[in-house]
């Protein structure tokens, strides 16, 4: 059985502590939430938690699950860039 949109909003809520901010079906979790390095990870977390599903796997990280290529990350990391790179 897959989750609901509201079941995944929830778990994006609960996750990131964004309760008044309306979530729709077309969010950018970085843009929208702030939620990147390892906020990012506490949601996969999260949601593989709550659903009963396997997303991250030691062998291929990230990669397999969310088809990305080489030198390609789902969240960027945590912290101030200064230099704009």
């Amino acid at each position: 059985m897959y989750p609901t949109l509201s079941q995944v909003i929830e778990i994006v809520r609960q996750s990131s502590g964004h309760h008044r901010k309306r979530i729709d079906e077309n969010p950018l979790i970085e843009a929208d939430f702030d939620i990147c390095g390892m906020d990012g990870d506490a949601l996969i977390e999260d949601c593989e938690a709550a659903f009963g599903v396997t997303l991250v796997t030691e062998e291929d990280g990230y990669e397999k699950t969310f088809s990305l290529a080489e030198n390609e990350f789902l969240f960027s990391t945590e912290g101030i860039d200064y230099f704009g790179i």
